[in-house]
This record gives structure tokens, C-alpha cells and sequence, in this order.
């Protein structure tokens, strides 16, 4: 059976959104791992708890575009946006590292 575009995409989204929900339990664990949706960008830079200055600094060192779907902030504090298919790669190259941190903390 050949799938077509649509059942690929739908395929690799639910392989994306398994792939996010290792990210949030090893966050849980302490895997120190910053990745989230872009629905969280504005809650976790509150200008409250970071001056303006630091959100500007961030996004300079980094590689950042507001309309991807995903960001991470790295160990400097940068930020790296990711469209869906950049995070499915990204999260399939950490998918081993993050299973065995969960099973070592577990």
C-alpha cells in the first residue's frame, strides 16, 4: 500500500507529538533539555523575569524565526526555532539519549 502525502505528514505528526511527550518526561525527570511549542514563547520570556536586553541577546546569538512551530533554549540561553519537520529530525537524533536518561532517573 502506497500512503499518500497527507498520511505521511499525519503519520510523521503523531511521531512528533510521541517525541514531545518523551521531551516533557524527561524535563520531569531533570533532563535539562529547554524545547517547547511556540505557544509557550511569550509566558516563558515574561519581560517580568527577563529584561528586554536579554530577550534581545538571545535571539541575536541564535537562530530564530517567531512563525516556527517550536523553540529550544540552549545551555547560553540562545534561541532556536524549528518548524515541525526540524523538530521531528532533531528530536530523532535525541530519542536514544532521552530514553536512557528516563530509564537511568527512573
Amino acid at each position: 500500500m502506497v500512503l499518500t502525502d497527507v498520511q505521511i505528514h499525519n503519520k510523521e505528526m503523531r511521531e512528533l507529538e510521541a517525541l514531545m511527550n518523551l521531551v516533557r518526561e524527561a524535563q520531569e525527570w531533570g533532563y535539562e533539555i529547554h524545547i517547547y511549542e511556540m505557544d509557550d514563547f511569550d509566558t516563558l520570556m515574561d519581560l517580568d523575569n527577563n529584561s528586554a536586553w536579554d530577550v534581545a541577546r538571545a535571539l541575536h546569538h541564535g537562530e530564530f524565526n517567531p512563525y516556527h512551530d517550536y523553540f529550544e533554549i540552549d545551555v547560553y540561553g540562545h534561541l532556536y526555532s524549528y518548524d515541525e519537520y526540524g523538530m521531528l529530525d532533531h528530536l530523532r537524533y535525541l530519542k536514544d539519549e532521552l530514553k536512557e536518561f528516563i530509564e537511568s532517573e527512573a
